[in-house]
């Protein structure tokens, strides 16, 4: 009995590893070339899997941009920083972002070759079919190359006016993101104003929403394997093997400009620790980048953050305590990288010319699209892509399946580029001017 125990809890922590996520994977490719049939038998899965997770959404976005926020609000330390901090995230959400803009404008990986346009073109239509979707998008009269994209000439004044809800429960029902972001905001604010006693049982109330459907959210992802399988299969019997070429090129440039992101975050960082050799600064850097790669889990890296750049480093502990925990919820750079290269690729691949307003407007909503992913998990992160595409009459469920099709490939890179940029702000944050090498 005891061996049969150990063996189910063996399986269950198998099925959060990598290597599960990988086997998944492969046989989704698999079936999905071999068998279309079993790609339809198995749907089903895939699509419970993405419903469960669209319920999990919003309580999770609330309660945590709302707890997040006020706790910003009730750190009497933080006013110190507020400026600084504002600054130094807000210029590199706004490099990262405009990066991956204007990257994708320069290589043109959505447009499509004769090889794959087929493969790529039956995805478009079999995943706006799909019921399982965060938003109603406004896109039904897009084809692969047609020219109806619904409002593409929306008035951008309009559309910020829009942004805050006139009513809450309106904007949960129609799974308006955007606004439900909005209001999350605005309610941590409120909190933040009125005291920390006085919001104490609202607080609670939401840690306890987050932490609540977080073990939902946990719970799903020992079954992520068997949806990925079921997702890939279903995509891939519906488009061939050509899809997996077509999206090629966006995944080697995500990678790429992931690891250039790494390598200048590192480098700005060696000349800012200036008392420290090179060698000395990436042995200090290592621990918390090796759990970043293996776990893909940002929280996961914020002992290893402190103890590296307090301890090895030699940064005001105060100072790092309190920026690096906000920094890793909210500063979720390779998630707005890679929201930003999506909404310029599927306008590519859609023959959509943006103007330089729907440029620009890609660049800021991607970094609103990844403040509100903040304390969400890579596959409910994946979803929040809706804040950039819908307004642009762009598909979502297009970007979820694509980007649920390389995220086993990219998170754990994307988690790196994360949790690099934010040990870069906070070493920015925090000056080294203060601090001198032992004996000193």
């Amino acid at each position: 009995m005891k061996n049969g125990v150990s063996l189910g809890k063996k399986i269950f922590l198998f099925l959060r590893t990598p290597y599960a996520i990988v086997i998944g994977t492969l046989f989704g490719i698999w079936i999905g070339i071999a068998s279309k049939d079993i790609s339809l038998l198995i749907a089903p899965v895939g699509e419970i899997y993405l419903t469960i997770l669209q319920l999990c959404v919003f309580p999770i976005l609330i309660s945590a941009i709302t707890v997040c926020v006020f706790k910003l609000l009730s750190t009497d330390d933080f006013s110190k920083y507020l400026s600084k901090m504002l600054v130094v995230f807000g210029f590199g959400f706004l490099m990262i972002t405009t990066s991956g803009v204007l990257v994708t404008l320069l290589f043109t990986p959505g447009e499509i070759k004769n090889t794959t346009e087929d493969g790529l073109g039956e995805l478009m239509i079999h995943s706006s079919n799909t019921s399982v979707i965060l938003q109603n998008s406004t896109y039904e009269e897009i084809s692969l190359y047609g020219t109806g994209v619904a409002d593409t000439s929306q008035d951008m004044v309009n559309f910020f006016i829009q942004l805050v809800p006139k009513n809450i429960f309106e904007a949960l029902v129609e799974g308006n993101s955007i606004q439900v972001l909005i209001f999350s905001i605005i309610l941590g604010l409120s909190l933040g104003v009125i005291g920390v006693q006085k919001a104490k049982t609202a607080v609670d109330f939401f840690d306890s929403i987050f932490e609540a459907f977080s073990k939902v959210v946990m719970g799903l992802m020992y079954l992520l394997p068997f949806a990925l399988c079921s997702l890939l299969a279903k995509s891939i019997s519906s488009t061939g093997s050509d899809f997996l070429f077509a999206v090629a090129g966006l995944l080697v440039m995500i990678l790429g400009i992931c690891l250039v992101g790494i390598i200048m975050g590192f480098m700005v960082i060696n000349f800012r620790t200036s008392h420290l050799t090179t060698l000395q600064t990436l042995k200090a850097l290592r621990e918390p980048l090796l759990v970043a790669l293996v776990t893909a889990n940002g929280l996961a890296t914020i002992p290893s953050i402190l103890h590296s750049l307090t301890k090895e480093m030699r940064y005001d502990e105060e100072k790092v305590a309190l920026i690096v925990p906000i920094g890793i919820i909210l500063g979720r750079f390779g998630t707005m990288t890679v929201f930003s290269i999506m909404g310029i690729y599927l306008a590519q691949v859609y023959a959509l010319e943006l103007s330089f307003a729907q440029i620009a407007f890609v660049i800021f909503s991607s970094i609103l699209a990844g403040i509100a992913t903040a304390g969400t998990p890579a596959a409910i992160t994946v979803i929040s892509i809706a804040i950039v595409l819908t307004p642009l009459g762009l598909p979502v469920e297009t970007a979820i399946a694509i980007m649920l099709l390389m995220n086993p490939i990219i998170d754990p890179l994307l988690t790196v580029l994360n949790v690099m940029s934010n040990m870069l702000a906070t070493t920015l944050i925090a000056k080294n001017k203060e601090f001198q090498p032992y004996g000193e």
